[in-house]
């Protein structure tokens, strides 16, 4: 069996729905959240055009000459984006919105619907079947096109890792407090110092650097990055030196000047 798998965005309005329009016994009309912010319709366009709209039957000579032979249903995949996801996307204008097209298309049929063959893992690796990788390679302009983010999302999945951040940094700042009393003047750059002393230790233990882990993790979010991605037994071990001789000159309250650690990158050393 194959299956149409909707992401589900969490949000009660946009939650996955789903309508099936049958006539005369025969499946006509899928719609994926109907009415939503973001809808999606699957139809027999064919079946539309002899019901409805007689006057678009020239279509018919286009598909003929790509090989329809005149019998088997076309499947018409239309995407309807209201006002508050197009502005999410980017899509402030009607020329922008053309422009930014492939993008949103990538969006809707990578990341918020999927037709997909399903196996022994979890729904959201199942392999995306053959139809719909035909789907996915629509392209209006931009070849490889990146998917479409929605800004609101993202700025939501930051509040998340924010709140997450400054609550470990709270919990780490507690316990390292001891049982004495909290200092007066405790601010979150000497909870940086402490965590800064001990991430060099933490990443040569695993092999890495916090710079590498960053290109990866981007790769992971599917971010494009030029920077190649180092194995372990390429880390710079001057890196770490470097580091240590700033968090010393810091600590020491020495003064500092901007130099250059001989890879164009500006680095604080004590005087």
């Amino acid at each position: 069996a194959l299956v149409l798998h909707i992401a589900d965005t969490g949000r009660g309005k946009e939650r996955p729905q789903l309508q099936l329009v049958k006539r005369y016994r025969q499946q006509e009309t899928l719609t994926f959240s109907p009415r939503g912010d973001v809808e999606v319709q699957v139809y027999d366009k064919p079946r539309e055009i002899r019901r409805k709209s007689p006057d678009k039957a020239w279509l018919g000579d286009i598909w003929a000459r790509h090989g329809w032979n005149g019998a088997d249903p076309v499947a018409r995949v239309e995407v309807r984006l209201k006002r508050a996801v197009l502005h999410e996307v980017g899509c402030e204008t009607v020329a922008g919105t053309f422009d930014r097209l492939d993008a949103v298309w990538q969006y809707v049929t990578g990341n918020w619907l999927r037709h997909t063959v399903p196996n022994r893992q979890a729904s959201c690796a199942w392999p995306v079947s053959a139809f719909w990788r035909v789907v996915q390679a629509v392209t209006f302009e931009q070849v490889n096109a990146e998917p479409a983010e929605r800004q609101k999302v993202r700025q939501f999945k930051e509040h998340q890792m924010l709140a997450a951040i400054l609550g470990y940094l709270e919990s780490w700042a507690a316990w390292q407090g001891g049982e004495g009393a909290v200092p007066s003047d405790l601010a979150l750059d000497e909870v940086f110092d402490q965590i800064g002393r001990r991430q060099m230790k933490h990443y040569q233990h695993k092999g890495t650097t916090f710079r590498d882990e960053v290109i990866r993790k981007r790769k992971v979010f599917g971010m494009k990055s030029s920077e190649p991605y180092r194995s372990s037994s390429d880390v710079d071990d001057a890196a770490y030196a470097v580091y240590a001789q700033r968090l010393v000159s810091r600590s020491q309250g020495e003064g500092a000047t901007a130099d250059d650690d001989g890879n164009g990158n500006g680095v604080a050393v004590g005087e």
